[in-house]
């Protein structure tokens, strides 16, 4: 076996599995960009993690494709923190 480690997780039928992307969260532009229905960044979390939440449960496993948050790891682990489920960053 060579030097890489190699993870393997074989899902059951009572998982919950998500696979998501592109939240921005703190991306104040994304608003225009994407049209996103919002006035304010600190409202689009908001909404965001509200309806995270309502969906995702607490042992729910979430793959997050990219682009989670703006403005560094401060902002990122201040949202992180506040959402529901075991959330794998890809």
């Amino acid at each position: 076996m060579d030097d890489k480690k190699r993870y393997y997780y074989i899902f059951d039928d009572d998982d919950d599995v998500f696979m998501t992307s592109d939240t921005h969260f703190f991306h104040t532009n994304i608003i225009d960009y994407c049209k996103r229905p919002f006035e304010s960044a600190e409202e689009m979390n908001e909404r965001m993690i509200e309806n995270w939440n309502s969906t995702v449960s607490k042992d729910s496993i979430v793959f997050h494709l990219g682009d989670f948050a703006w403005g560094g790891y401060g902002k990122w682990k201040e949202v992180r923190e506040r959402l529901n489920g075991k959330i794998v960053l890809i």
